[in-house]
């Protein structure tokens, strides 16, 4: 079933491309073979306008007593906004914070930053301008599966790969104006 193509639901999908010749159904089921769930990048129509294409991801996960598989998806522009959006309230809120304190002319230590930075349930990364990742916090890790040392040797991209290139390159220019 889909809400905005509707000559999908009810027949074989199987054969199915997206924009740039993925077949992403088949790749959902071949993802979610080996662990039942699985992130799965591709390119898709907005809402119901045909002429606009976009970079989404979609988390699928299999429901085995119907021998389903159910996903949702979100267009990584969306996320890119909201990203942006939601870092720079959480600066401004610190900031504001330490502003108004009564002991605003003291500065947290690099030791107190770092805890704070670490011990975040969002995903925070901090980056080279080439998209290298220099340091990730718990929540990335957990979600990664990767220890501190292995998540070094990773892109951005490679870790979400469903990042496209148009994003890598808004959330550069969003550190660059920061």
């Amino acid at each position: 079933m889909h809400p905005y193509v509707s000559e999908l639901n009810g027949v074989d999908v199987t054969d199915h491309q997206d924009a740039n010749g993925k077949k992403l159904f088949i790749e959902m089921i071949s993802k979610t073979e080996k662990t039942g769930a699985a992130y799965v990048p591709y390119h898709w129509q907005w809402q119901d306008d045909k002429t606009k294409i976009y970079a989404k991801i979609s988390y699928v996960k299999r429901f085995q007593p119907w021998e389903w598989i159910i996903g949702t998806g979100a267009y990584i522009h969306d996320i890119d906004e909201n990203a942006i959006q939601q870092t720079k309230k959480c600066f401004l809120r610190h900031w504001e914070y330490l502003a108004s304190s009564p002991y605003s002319h003291f500065y947290p230590s690099k030791a107190t930053l770092r805890e704070i930075f670490q011990q975040s349930k969002e995903l925070l990364i901090i980056l080279d301008l080439d998209g290298s990742i220099r340091q990730a916090n718990k929540a990335v890790l957990e979600m990664s599966q990767l220890s501190a040392h292995q998540i070094l040797t990773y892109n951005l991209t490679d870790i979400f790969p469903g990042i496209d290139q148009e994003s890598t390159e808004n959330i550069k220019k969003a550190v660059n104006n920061a």
